[in-house]
């Protein structure tokens, strides 16, 4: 009996053995479930993006490849210039000094600047938005309450067109390299001599106590005594014209000197097309010069095929920033582009190109 009991206990001992099973780890089931989580995430952020690129970026943008005139209100809406993304939309108007503001912004906006930028009535103000050198051209034609009216001329950096930076400031800043061209900050200083950069130019001053500095004081009084002298206004219009004769070609020429003359073109008289292309400028921009006391110089220098005035003087415009900041003095260059001319055989000039029209209105002579 003691020998059965032994073997029937064995044998329920085997019976009641189970064979081993493998338990998941708890954080084996809390990683395969974060797979999962991120995997679904990723699939709903690419589809955002797909819907995004196809319903915003296709549908809604106006392509800007050359000049065109929008219409701006403050709802804003995306154009696509040069190949980027931009938002632009209305920020405000002041009718009493025909001034409108608008916002604009490089897509994507969470990485970029918020730009202010001021337009004045029939004047163009220049742009570099996430570039060094200008790439937008902006040119106030009309206005109303709710909405304005502007021609946007897309421009390219290559040719280093210095922008209107007295016009433009940021709204706020991002991680991104960018640049705030009117926010208004003070230093406090006890050395005896402090340089300050103000705009495209630095001012060095010498204090024997500790005083506070405003850094773009100077550049604003810079861009107030500007603004209210006419020739600098036509320089930036002349400027925005020069960039787009990189759209002109032979037969578009030959076409707009015909519209105007009703004749086409004399080699000989050296009215062709190869013979503007090598002289009108390209390119027109400025610089900046501190002469010390308070007196700067803005020096236009224009790019050309022909040699001739390539990286040449055209005008020099003489600027006080003393209070109250005036233009002193405008010297038109020896063997410059314009030479022997002024003021309103300039404006003749340019209300000619704006008749003939199109890339070529600024070659036609």
């Amino acid at each position: 009996m003691a020998l059965f009991k032994r073997k029937k206990g064995k044998q329920e001992r085997l019976l009641e053995e189970k064979p081993p099973t493998h338990k998941k780890h708890p954080q084996e089931k809390k990683g395969a479930k974060t797979r999962t989580k991120l995997i679904a995430l990723v699939v709903i952020i690419v589809v955002a993006v797909v819907l995004y690129a196809y319903f915003v970026l296709q549908v809604n943008q106006v392509v800007v490849n050359s000049p065109q005139v929008v219409n701006i209100t403050s709802a804003g809406n995306l154009y696509s210039i040069n190949s980027n993304q931009y938002y632009i939309s209305l920020a405000g108007v002041s009718p009493s000094t025909t001034t409108a503001y608008v916002h604009i912004s490089k897509l994507p906006i969470f990485i970029n600047p918020l730009l202010n930028v001021t337009l004045t009535l029939n004047n163009i103000t220049k742009l570099n938005v996430g570039t060094n050198y200008s790439n937008i051209g902006m040119q106030l034609q009309s206005m109303g309450p709710s909405s304005v009216t502007v021609k946007i001329s897309p421009l390219f950096p290559s040719l280093q067109i210095a922008p209107d930076s007295g016009k433009i400031s940021s709204e706020w800043t991002t991680l991104s390299n960018s640049t705030s061209t009117s926010a208004t900050k003070s230093v406090t200083t006890t050395s005896a001599t402090t340089t300050i950069a103000a705009g495209a130019t630095s001012v060095s001053t010498t204090q024997s106590t500790s005083t506070t500095i405003s850094i773009n004081q100077t550049a604003a009084n810079l861009a107030i005594a500007l603004k209210q002298y006419n020739l600098y206004g036509l320089m930036l219009n002349f400027s925005v014209l020069y960039s787009n004769t990189s759209n002109c070609n032979k037969a578009l020429y030959n076409n707009a000197y015909f519209r105007y003359y009703s004749a086409m073109p004399n080699a000989s008289r050296g009215t062709d097309y190869i013979n503007q292309s090598q002289f009108v400028p390209y390119n027109l921009s400025s610089t900046t010069v501190n002469l010390g006391s308070s007196n700067f110089a803005v020096v236009y220098r224009t790019k050309t095929v022909s040699s001739v005035f390539n990286n040449q003087v055209a005008l020099t415009i003489n600027v006080s920033a003393s209070q109250p900041a005036s233009v002193t003095g405008v010297v038109f260059a020896h063997g410059g582009a314009f030479q022997g001319l002024g003021y309103s055989a300039l404006k003749s000039s340019y209300q000619k190109a704006q008749t003939i029209g199109g890339a070529c209105g600024i070659m036609v002579p």
